[in-house]
């Protein structure tokens, strides 16, 4: 392999962990091997001039979104232990007493049509995927 083949690729790689911030995912999209992507994605990540990269595109983010790391563990931690009947009642209706911090928990909002009238499907936020992200920052 070239080297601007591989340099394209890591600067690939770069751009897909910025967006998904999951290191396997990030060396599939950015063309290495299915079977070692999670190995491949990690030594990336552990290059110093990528690590330096990262940080610094996730620290100009960060400012520019007002998130930081606090928030963050505040927001998955939020996301982990939400109860969803504090947000929607049996009928899908949200809650007048729902907290907003609650409410940012919610991923979507479907509407169906049935014989019966509207039905309404509220989907939170993934408490797996958010407990995931929370052990790894908290290590």
């Amino acid at each position: 392999m070239s080297v601007n083949n591989e340099e394209s690729r890591r600067e690939l790689f770069i751009k897909e962990y910025l967006e998904t911030l999951d290191a396997e995912t990030a060396a599939i999209l950015a063309g290495y091997n299915i079977n070692k992507a999670l190995e491949h994605g990690i030594n990336l990540l552990e290059r110093p001039i990528i690590s330096r990269i990262v940080d610094a595109e996730l620290a100009k983010e960060y400012k520019r979104s007002g998130m930081n790391r606090s928030r963050l563990l505040r927001l998955l931690g939020r996301i982990a232990l939400l109860d969803p009947t504090n947000v929607v009642d049996e009928k899908g209706n949200i809650r007048s007493d729902a907290l907003v911090d609650d409410l940012m928990c919610i991923q979507s909002i479907e509407y169906e049509d049935t014989p019966n009238g509207t039905r309404k499907k509220v989907t939170f936020a993934d408490k797996t995927k958010a407990l995931e992200l929370l052990a790894e920052l908290i290590g």
